[in-house]
């Protein structure tokens, strides 16, 4: 794989990714794809006082802002790939992550096992961090599981979209709301195929707030891809403009 290539991989979800290494043509009508997952939430709270806190800063606060957001995303990214995790999307302060049950990833309740022990580690490790003294940074996380689809919509100016949808998706808005700083909560579906395995208090709605994972699986990295040179243009065609235009002037350095 070329630098330029893997650079491109970067900013693009697994899941879009293997549907390319399968068909690297360029994309010319939406697709969907509907599949069975373990999906998690994972919302960072404490931007606005890390914000107010480097806004006194000037155009040094800037700099400090960013590599703070780096550094800490990069230390839940790494986290959940140990795991097996798919980020999805980046909505706002949170992210989406997926365990698919592709390519033989495992059943359901193993799936949704993952998702649950990728949780509690993200809390352990890194659910409250002071990247910047004084303005720290902190996690609360919702796992639902269930029926999910993928979709590439758009096509305007060659720009397509990725998105993911699903009951799976949609239950786990209750959880959501219903989880609080260091927790995971489960919607009853997750919970349903995780009891087995775990301990939890029972919440609103058939929602439980998880406490711990008594028998789950080793921590298992997902697959890297082997990406076929011809699939760059279908790649590309999923980055922000903003990322495009960079990639175009040689600026990679640039991308943070």
């Amino acid at each position: 794989m070329t630098a330029i290539l893997e650079t491109v991989a970067a900013y693009v979800p697994g899941l879009a990714i293997r549907r390319r290494v399968s068909d690297p043509a360029p994309i010319k009508a939406p697709e969907k794809e509907e599949f069975q997952a373990a999906v998690l939430l994972a919302d960072v709270s404490g931007f606005t006082r890390l914000t107010e806190t480097l806004a006194q800063r000037g155009p040094e606060g800037a700099e400090e802002m960013t590599r703070a957001l780096n550094a800490y995303f990069g230390q839940l990214i790494e986290i959940i790939h140990a795991h097996g995790g798919d980020v999805a999307k980046f909505a706002g302060d949170a992210m989406l992550v997926v365990w698919p049950d592709v390519a033989q990833a495992g059943t359901p309740g193993e799936l949704t096992c993952r998702a649950a022990q990728c949780a509690l580690a993200l809390q352990r490790e890194v659910g409250v961090s002071e990247t910047i003294p004084g303005a720290p940074l902190s996690l609360h996380c919702a796992i639902g599981a269930g029926e999910m689809a993928m979709a590439h919509i758009g096509g305007v100016y060659g720009r397509w979209e990725f998105v993911v949808t699903g009951t799976a998706l949609v239950s786990m808005g209750g959880a959501a709301h219903l989880s609080k700083t260091g927790e995971v909560v489960l919607t009853p579906d997750a919970w349903a195929l995780l009891r087995d395995r775990a301990t939890g208090d029972e919440l609103e709605e058939g929602c439980v707030r998880l406490t711990d994972v008594q028998t789950g699986f080793p921590p298992r990295p997902a697959s890297d891809f082997v990406l076929p040179e011809e699939a760059g243009g279908s790649l590309r065609a999923f980055l922000p403009g903003a990322i495009r235009a960079r990639l175009d002037a040689g600026q990679t350095g640039w991308l943070a």
